[in-house]
């Protein structure tokens, strides 16, 4: 098994504080000896395994607040289907027999170039790479969690 990031064990020379040395000529340490912080290997592992389509993504197109974002890879969990609360029926539309669907995606901030969706704001996604056909969907929840949204949508359908 082969190590992606060395953080060291114990036996490594001690730098000083990260800043000048004493003569003020180079930065120290080294810049070929600094490793990794915890945040850089988070943000590589997003798109190398996370949002891999090879492994867990999918390539969806999602259209938010006017712009479309083509071709981004979003893992969709769901779909969860349930009835609709009566609270909500008899306040908004009498309607009976109407189910709700609900999913959380999980994208790239970067994907959607930092534009976060809102709760109560609409987003349309497709259901498949190149589809046409997209899903209406209202915005639930919206988190940031290490440069990936996680977002919770839900769709009404008849």
């Amino acid at each position: 098994m082969s190590v992606l990031f060395d953080y060291g064990m114990g036996g490594d020379e001690e730098w000083p504080p990260v800043g000048r040395p004493a003569d003020g000529l180079a930065l120290w340490p080294p810049a070929a000896a600094c490793r990794p912080t915890f945040k850089d290997c988070a943000e590589a592992d997003i798109s190398a395994a996370f949002l891999n389509t090879d492994e867990h993504a999918e390539v969806r197109t999602v259209i938010y607040d006017g712009v479309t974002y083509k071709d981004i890879p979003v893992i969709e969990v769901g779909p969860k289907e349930g009835k609709r609360s009566s609270v909500v029926q008899m306040q908004h539309d009498f309607g009976q027999g109407l189910y709700k669907r609900s999913i959380t995606i999980y994208c790239a901030e970067k994907d959607l170039a930092g534009n976060k969706p809102e709760q109560g704001s609409q987003l349309s996604m497709n259901e498949e790479e190149g589809g046409t056909f997209f899903h209406k969907f209202r915005v639930v929840e919206s988190t940031t969690e290490m440069g990936m949204y996680r977002v919770k949508l839900e769709e009404v359908d008849e």
